[in-house]
């Protein structure tokens, strides 16, 4: 089960950056991404309740396959575009071995 944690809300640039760890338990991440936000996510994360923001950075959100909320929905997209940015790291490295 993977966990993301946001790292930290940038509104100036409308980013949010996510931190991914194996399960809750974890303390040391495995990777990171940030995702740039949309104005519509923005508002809806300014009128998410404190506890709410807080407890997605203190105890994580599991990445779901079909996500429910807008935290879970973020933290998916962050998390589909890092595998996607790793897998064609991935393919550049092996272009350059051939």
């Amino acid at each position: 089960m993977v966990v993301a944690k946001w790292l930290q809300i940038r509104f100036g640039d409308k980013v949010m950056v996510w931190q991914f760890y194996n399960n809750i338990e974890e303390t040391e991440h495995f990777g990171s991404r940030g995702i740039t936000l949309t104005d519509e996510e923005l508002e809806q994360l300014d009128r998410l309740q404190f506890k709410e923001l807080r407890l997605a950075k203190l105890n994580g959100v599991e990445i779901k396959d079909e996500p429910e909320t807008l935290l879970e929905k973020l933290a998916k997209r962050a998390y589909d575009e890092y595998l996607q940015a790793k897998s064609e790291e991935e393919k550049r490295k092996m272009e350059v071995v051939e």
